[in-house]
């Protein structure tokens, strides 16, 4: 018996959660715009999900997809009529990155020590930002203080260890930050500088076993993630973590990641140019 291609696997996703938004838009009769105002998923992503141009959708989308629709979001995850895409899969949810008990990153990166890590960030690296930064994405929580301190024991547990793998960052964003724009933009100098450095310092001493590359997220396809083990996924959204394993996704991903690295740039290199 032939495997099916992780390209056909990712056609039926793409597929079913179009399928799926259509029924649920047609039951509540809404039409994109509205969706979108309402979802606070972009008009580009809902019709690229509606035209099945994406084969993963980000798990951030589905979220606030379900929620809008006030319902589960096994209702996009599986199959009731015919093949369940997700079969066999445990999928744990984690509320709120910030919440000091939701020990997701450390709990990752204490894990299968000898595995190769890809962390795709939709950022700048969680465990790279400065209080500035995260206080400019995301206001003024009152957990940020603390959510710095424990990203900075990460960076240093990441420092000491032997942990290989590679990290990802749009480059859109990091446009953003070294040209002060977006939500960077009432960043002073000295804070943007104070980022940077941060960044290039990391990229430094982690290298060779890790390097950081500058992509373009939109061509590329990619979803905020992380890589680990023969199969393991985590997604993140602003509300909290998603984790589970699935060898036809994290195959997607892996072919997304290649592709986005065989197009993009080192990151220290983009950075200073």
């Amino acid at each position: 018996m032939t495997n099916k291609s992780s390209i056909d696997t990712e056609r039926e996703i793409a597929d079913f959660f179009a399928q799926q938004l259509k029924k649920l838009m047609s039951d509540h009769n809404i039409n994109l715009s509205a969706l979108s105002e309402n979802s606070g998923v972009s008009k580009a992503t809902i019709s690229n999900i509606l035209s099945a141009q994406l084969g993963l959708p980000s798990l951030r989308s589905i979220y606030r997809l379900a929620v809008f629709f006030k319902t589960d979001i096994d209702y996009f995850l599986l199959k009731t009529n015919g093949i369940n895409l997700m079969r066999n899969i445990t999928m744990d949810f984690y509320p709120d990155a910030f919440l000091s008990e939701n020990k997701m990153y450390e709990e990752v990166a204490a894990s299968n020590p000898e595995s190769f890590r890809v962390y795709i960030c939709d950022t700048i690296p969680e465990f790279l930002k400065t209080e500035a930064i995260l206080r400019a994405e995301i206001g003024d929580r009152k957990e940020i203080q603390e959510y710095a301190a424990r990203m900075e024991g990460l960076k240093n547990f990441l420092l000491s260890s032997a942990l290989s793998g590679l990290y990802l960052c749009d480059r859109y964003v990091l446009d953003s930050l070294k040209k002060r724009q977006g939500c960077y933009a009432a960043l002073s100098t000295e804070e943007i500088k104070d980022q940077v450095e941060k960044i290039m310092k990391f990229n430094s001493a982690f290298f060779p076993q890790s390097q950081g590359y500058a992509v373009d997220y939109r061509k590329t396809g990619l979803t905020s993630s992380y890589l680990y083990g023969r199969d393991r996924i985590v997604m993140f959204s602003f509300e909290g973590y998603f984790s589970f394993s699935s060898q036809p996704i994290t195959q997607t991903v892996k072919e997304r990641v290649r592709n986005a690295i065989s197009q993009g740039e080192g990151i220290q290199a983009y950075i200073e140019r």
